[in-house]
């Protein structure tokens, strides 16, 4: 609790006195004394939550022209909030590179584009060289009480519209939850609260019924929504929280009949549950039960579980009946979505995987196929999730013994990635630390050579092969790394496999990948 000079009243409910002590923590209420403060603190903890904090470090603060090389890795944790307005409100602001930013073609998808561009005009985001830092404009938003801005602000930040279409990794929960969290608050603080009704029933007990009022169900529909964003910010615990609370207040407006609010969120709160696989299988076929009733079995929601039972007896090695499943999921969403929707894409992945694990590499091969071909056609060939095809595909070359495909389709990943994240990036780091893995297992005087080169290229990938696939002494110890440089005989050979070229940039990726696909 904090001493300030306020002419804010007291925030504890029938007190009027002027209040002099400010929340130390929300920074936003006010009590005119401790004793206050304290028999308020169990209905105010819901709404008390802590101002986001612009970066002390004035390197932190970009304007709205700044893009960095990485975005990805530039203060992901403590200043998310930062990096999410720098790297993808300041794209926008531009305009004329909403398309290549976003790295998906959006005269394919005129109604997200619009979408996008409306939200953003809504935002009002001063853009000429006096304007404040973006970042600070963007803040401000998210600490007002002006529910058309934090609307849109939110539609910006919403995965499913965004993420999963973005040419780059983006970190947007801290914002997303940030901004979510801001909505809630100004809808509660402006709504009516849940009203009780108690009535005598037989003998003397007494029934409690709630009476809730509609317009109560936009902040429930708000709970939901701050569920998903903090399941996307991996706080399980709170988003189960939220997820219970809205689906109680969507049930009593239902009277406990199921409706899409309430089976999706009892989808989700069956997600974000620990509990034995068998166990949630049974509830989800249950629950899927339930949705084809009432939603039918086309339904976004009842897809979504259904795809989430077959993934499920895939890991419990319920082959025949996971493929079955997705291969339901896959006539569905390509008779509702389109045959090149992200989400169609997504189950030809999960199908690659179930039939790879279940020991057919043919049949898993020709479904990656369908998926490289749609990626490279939606986002291109030097997108991570066209590289991340790429490596899947040239583990199944390594199963099959294929071995001069694999290390063909590791080359174009690796160059890809490095091209288009950054040598630093963790896909990056990834790739590289797989296909040195790889080429360790050969053991082969070429392929231990390459390795050296790869190190030298990639700094930590030594670090990397040591802790994270083991150091072996008969082939390479990573720690003795400049002695066994010294004692290297072939140091000429060295030199020329370290100088191979590896970049060559986006379009040079490309024409290797088209030389692939036609092979």
């Amino acid at each position: 609790m904090a001493l300030v000079t306020s002419k804010m009243t007291c925030g504890f409910p029938g007190c009027t006195v002027p209040a002099p002590l400010q929340c130390s923590r929300c920074q936003t209420t006010y009590y005119c004394s401790k004793d206050h403060q304290k028999d308020d603190w169990k209905a105010h903890k819901k709404s008390c939550v802590p101002p986001l904090q612009p970066g002390r470090d004035q390197k932190k603060r970009h304007t709205h022209g700044t893009i960095t090389e990485d975005p990805a890795t530039a203060n992901n944790t403590r200043y998310g909030i930062w990096n999410t307005s720098r790297v993808l409100l300041s794209a926008l602001a531009k305009g004329d590179g909403f398309n290549d930013f976003l790295k998906v073609k959006f005269d394919e998808d005129e109604e997200r584009y619009l979408k996008l561009c409306e939200a953003f005009s809504v935002l009002e985001i001063d853009t000429s060289s006096t304007a404040p830092p973006l970042p600070q404009q963007i803040i401000k938003i998210t600490q007002s009480a002006d529910l058309p801005k934090l609307y849109s602000l939110r539609t910006l930040t919403t995965k499913a519209l965004i993420i999963n279409n973005i040419g780059i990794h983006d970190h947007t929960d801290t914002l997303s939850l940030a901004v979510n969290k801001r909505i809630l608050e100004v809808l509660e603080s402006k709504m009516p609260k849940e009203s009780v009704e108690k009535k005598k029933g037989k003998g003397k007990k007494k029934v409690k019924k709630r009476v809730v009022d509609p317009q109560r169900l936009e902040i429930y529909s708000a709970k939901m929504t701050l569920g998903l964003a903090a399941a996307d910010y991996k706080s399980f615990t709170d988003a189960k929280i939220y997820f219970k609370e809205a689906k109680r207040g969507f049930e009593q407006a239902t009277g406990g009949k199921d409706d899409e609010n309430t089976l999706h969120l009892t989808y989700l709160i069956s997600q974000n549950t620990t509990m034995h696989q068998e166990l949630r299988l049974h509830d989800l076929l249950e629950l899927e039960s339930r949705m084809v009733a009432v939603l039918g079995d086309e339904h976004a929601v009842t897809v979504e579980c259904s795809c989430h039972i077959a993934a499920i007896q895939r890991d419990t090695e319920k082959w025949d009946e996971s493929v079955e499943k997705f291969e339901k999921v896959l006539r569905i969403r390509e008779k509702t979505l389109g045959e090149e929707h992200a989400d169609t894409v997504s189950v030809l992945n999960h199908l690659a995987v179930t039939y790879k694990e279940k020991g057919n590499n043919r049949k898993s091969m020709e479904f990656h196929q369908k998926c490289l071909k749609i990626k490279k056609k939606i986002y291109g060939a030097s997108h991570h999730k066209t590289l991340g095809t790429l490596q899947n595909m040239a583990g199944i070359y390594i199963a099959l013994e294929e071995f001069e495909k694999a290390e063909e389709y590791l080359d174009v990943a690796l160059e890809g990635y490095a091209d288009q994240l950054g040598k630093d990036h963790d896909s990056t780091q990834s790739c590289a630390h797989n296909y040195a893995m790889y080429l360790r297992a050969k053991g082969d005087p070429a392929s231990q050579a390459k390795v050296w080169a790869m190190i030298e290229r990639f700094p930590n990938l030594a670090f990397n092969i040591a802790f994270k696939g083991g150091s072996d002494e008969t082939k390479f110890n990573p720690f003795k790394m400049k002695e066994l440089e010294k004692e290297r005989e072939e140091k000429e050979e060295r030199e020329k496999v370290a100088a191979l070229e590896w970049g060559g940039g986006g379009e040079e990726v490309e024409k290797k990948l088209e030389r692939l696909m036609n092979e």
